[in-house]
């Protein structure tokens, strides 16, 4: 928040982004509202959907659109309306299209190259913030798919190193106990995936008392799990997805492993990213729990 004021500060008065059509799929939350207000100050077009059909803050939705944003957002979106947002955020009022995207996840990426080819030309560039999204601009350049120029903004120390790793050890607890109100003391966490991400998972539920077990392929971080005392399951499956999501699964048992696993954290963040993956983590993990 300091950057962003003093963004403001600095460049307010001289509007460096006057014509630019900032199209932003993030989580509309209250930060993101300083965010999309620092835009406009700096002169810049702008319109709003979620990269989320639950994170969406409808308060901060709601303050954006009396000032006079198009904000296309609501808590609890269905996959349909999901989609319908975003396509809203590609042509503005005076009827011209977005020029620049401001990306979490790579679905408004994805949606532009594969139902809008033609407003590709126009787009001066593409940031991109989640290591999902930034997995899926790779894998579009691999395969000379990607049209236009993209910024990995996951990757800078400032995201990578800190709201990785210090963002998911804040918020993992506290959404787990605020969506089900149990005592996590004793229980048996699996997490799936040792980066970033997956080391503020472990660090935020063993604080709380829970057994964290590790899957993780890669073999440095392997070796890093051994190091912190994390029990680390060999053989895990390497088809999974670089998604990031938790779910409850309660009591059951994690195949020869887990006697009583309540709680599965997918942190993975693998390079091997293809479209329809997360489908294929949700099989992987639904398997590993029956």
């Amino acid at each position: 928040m300091p950057g962003l004021m003093l963004l403001r500060k600095k460049y307010g008065s001289s509007k460096p982004l006057k014509g630019a059509r900032i199209a932003g799929c993030l989580h509309m939350t209250v930060q993101t509202a300083v965010l999309i207000e620092t835009l406009l100050e700096l002169g810049a077009s702008v319109q709003w959907s979620s990269c989320n059909i639950f994170s969406t803050q409808d308060n901060a939705a709601a303050a954006m659109a009396k000032a006079g944003v198009a904000v296309y957002a609501w808590k609890g979106e269905t996959d349909e309306e999901y989609v319908w947002c975003i396509e809203q955020t590609l042509f503005f009022p005076d009827g011209k299209p977005l020029n620049l995207i401001l990306d979490d996840g790579g679905d408004l990426t994805n949606l532009v190259h594969d139902k809008y080819p033609e407003l590709l030309e126009g787009i001066k560039g593409i940031s991109e913030e989640t290591t999902t999204g930034v997995h899926n601009l790779y894998r579009m350049f691999r395969k000379n798919e990607l049209k236009c120029p993209a910024i990995n903004v996951n990757d800078s120390v400032t995201k990578s190193k800190f709201d990785n790793l210090y963002g998911c050890r804040e918020s993992l607890v506290d959404g787990i106990k605020r969506a089900t109100d149990v005592m996590l003391a004793g229980k048996v966490a699996f997490v799936a995936g040792y980066g970033d991400v997956g080391k503020g998972c472990c660090q935020s539920l063993r604080s709380y008392g829970a057994r964290v077990l590790v899957a993780e392929i890669d073999p440095i971080n392997a070796l890093q799990v051994t190091g912190r005392k994390n029990p680390f399951l060999t053989g895990y499956p390497t088809a999974v997805a670089p998604v990031r999501f938790v779910w409850q699964h309660p009591l059951r048992s994690l195949r020869r492993e887990v006697d009583r696993c309540l709680f599965v954290v997918s942190a993975y963040e693998s390079t091997d990213c293809s479209s329809g993956t997360k489908d294929k983590l949700h099989d992987t993990l639904n398997a590993l729990l029956r």
